[in-house]
């Protein structure tokens, strides 16, 4: 029996804010539990230990433009600390889903198993990078879409931060404004609001390109992986995969090929032009960007992903649209659409059980072991002794946890605590062990006391001179953020 009509729309609101509750408690929870990586860690010491003009210069080095960073200076600053960093991002991650359950314009299956699949419940919640707010904003310029004429500055605004929440954004945000700017000249709108609007955007685009060092470019700085113009298809092949099927990148050769067909569905049978030129924009490109700049890695196949729920959200909004002549033997837009949709929740529900294992990873194992070395050093009162880092890895993820404390990274010789992307860093995160132990002695010299992070246990028939104090080796999926403490025992100790 139906339920009455005043009923349904109040059973559902109930069913959104029990999914929403469920969705905030467990990764609140989690996100207490997680140990951050040094890709997350350096975000809030970038924002904590420069000056502002300090902060843009890293960002060539960070290839990311600084609007996240800002957000967290203030808190940084303060000297609140690090676990403020995933409390602001998990506020954005519930922002998000709370502003996706009530108002995407899909189904109510979707929307729920979108939310608990592996990219919204953990990728873009529980590790902290700077994403989310380029998520945030673009579902509020889903929301501003309909609007985007009648009220221009709100979305041109929007698209300005969009601009500079992210690199991965980058096609999204330059798709949006050529199709304003686009179909305002084509209707042939005079309003000054709109084009004061988006030439504010174009600013905005071109002071994003300058952070990321796309004008200006510092000569050493590492933003791309490999030399030269070439495409590394097995990076695409993964992430065309892992956009629909997370998890599947070591069978992505057999993946990829349903997810190409579920792109095909979703897009070419069941979109509207607005949104069919979006999708084909931003994977396009999206594909071009991993291929040519980055290895893959869930966290950009995720963006992917999410343009796919983007496009189908705005579809719905382009009532507008007088379908051509040779489609009117097609069923209408709801029917071509469910095949699609079928796929695509099928998708959802494995991606949904790869999000709670994450979950479960995260309350067995660490993610990092800098949070469990940390708190060895500071339950033992060994930061009041010099300290001394092998690599980058045992440097930029556990200073965040010592404010007001620099550790001493052998690859350069000096007393740092972050590790920026230059050349003279990441070269000085390749020297052997053997030659950072040469270092640190050098700088020194016994009989001053000295704790030695490595990434490697030593042999103690070789290193005789070096007591184990802690290790910490048990991380998911064997990152390589395994940290061995040493202390160097003086000669006559």
């Amino acid at each position: 029996m139906a339920l009455p009509k005043n009923k349904a729309p109040q059973n559902r609101n109930q069913l959104l804010a029990a999914a929403l509750i469920v969705y905030g408690i467990v990764t609140f929870m989690t996100m207490l539990q997680h140990a951050p990586w040094r890709d997350e860690t350096e975000l809030w010491l970038i924002a904590r230990d420069t000056t502002l003009p300090g902060l843009f210069a890293e960002m060539p080095y960070e290839a990311h433009p600084a609007l996240w960073y800002l957000i967290l200076r203030p808190f940084a600053r303060l000297g609140l600390p690090y676990v403020c960093h995933g409390i602001i991002h998990w506020a954005v991650a519930v922002a998000i889903v709370a502003i996706f359950l009530w108002r995407a314009p899909l189904p109510l299956l979707t929307r729920i198993l979108a939310v608990f699949s592996y990219y919204l419940f953990y990728q873009y919640c529980i590790e902290a990078r700077v994403y989310a707010i380029g998520l945030l904003l673009l579902f509020l310029l889903a929301l501003a879409y309909r609007s985007r004429f009648t009220n221009p500055v709100r979305y041109g605004v929007l698209l300005f931060f969009l601009f500079n929440s992210n690199v991965m954004m980058f096609p999204a945000a330059g798709i949006l404004l050529v199709l304003w700017v686009g179909e305002s000249i084509k209707e042939g709108r005079r309003d000054a609001r709109l084009f004061a609007s988006a030439s504010g955007v174009v600013i905005g685009a071109i002071l994003a390109a300058w952070q990321v060092g796309l004008i200006g470019k510092p000569a050493d700085a590492a933003l791309a992986k490999h030399p030269g113009v070439w495409l590394n298809t097995d990076e695409m092949l993964k992430a065309l995969a892992g956009m629909f099927f997370v998890g599947s990148s070591p069978a992505a050769f057999l993946a990829a090929p349903a997810a190409f067909i579920l792109l095909a569905l979703l897009y070419a049978m069941a979109t509207r032009p607005r949104s069919l030129v979006f999708c084909l924009g931003h994977v396009s490109a999206l594909f071009l960007l991993v291929g040519l700049r980055m290895d893959s890695s869930p966290r950009h196949w995720g963006v992917l992903f999410i343009g796919v729920l983007f496009a189908l959200w705005i579809a719905h909004y382009e009532e507008d649209w007088t379908a051509p002549r040779w489609t009117r033997f097609l069923p209408d837009f709801k029917t071509r659409l469910r095949p699609g949709m079928l796929l695509l929740n099928l998708s959802l529900v494995a991606s949904t059980g790869y999000g709670w294992l994450m979950h479960d990873l995260e309350w067995n194992y660490d993610y990092s072991g800098s949070r469990n070395m940390a708190e060895y050093i500071q339950r033992n009162g060994l930061d009041k002794y010099p300290i001394a880092a092998q690599q980058y890895a045992h440097l930029s993820a556990i200073a965040v946890y010592f404010p007001g404390k620099t550790f001493w990274y052998a690859g350069i010789r000096k007393p740092v605590t972050f590790v920026r992307a230059n050349r003279e860093h990441l070269e000085g995160h390749l020297i052997p062990y053997e030659e950072a132990l040469a270092r640190m002695n050098e700088a020194f010299p016994p009989p001053q006391p000295l704790l030695i992070l490595l990434n490697v246990p030593l042999d103690p028939a070789a290193f005789p001179r070096y007591q184990l104090l802690h290790k910490v080796d048990s991380t998911v999926f064997g990152s390589d953020e395994r940290f061995y403490l040493y202390q160097r025992i003086a000669p006559g100790g």
